[in-house]
């Protein structure tokens, strides 16, 4: 995905990396174990939503985590679709 910061830089968020960063933080959890690897490469999770929000929000495991925030939750969920159009999928925060 890119999109364009406020300054007018254009940024790449690859949701593969961003997956993979959701997995090495998760390797340091006592619960962690190959079932819950195995459970989380399979769910390809590559960001944080926060549907209930306001606003409602969508953050990327991102090395920083870069955090976009949306007028309405229609919009969001726009966003949503697209994400999993590619096969990835977000967690909910709320």
């Amino acid at each position: 995905m890119t999109y364009t910061d406020g300054e007018g830089n254009a940024h790449f968020i690859d949701f593969s990396i961003c997956q993979e960063n959701n997995i090495a933080r998760l390797k340091n959890q006592p619960w962690w174990n190959e079932e819950k690897a195995t459970f989380y490469h399979k769910m390809k999770y590559m960001g944080i939503r926060f549907a209930l929000s306001d606003p409602p929000a969508l953050e990327f495991y991102t090395k920083p985590h870069v955090r976009f925030e949306f007028t309405t939750y229609d919009t969001l969920y726009d966003v949503l679709d697209e994400i999993r159009a590619f096969g990835f999928r977000t967690i909910d925060g709320d």
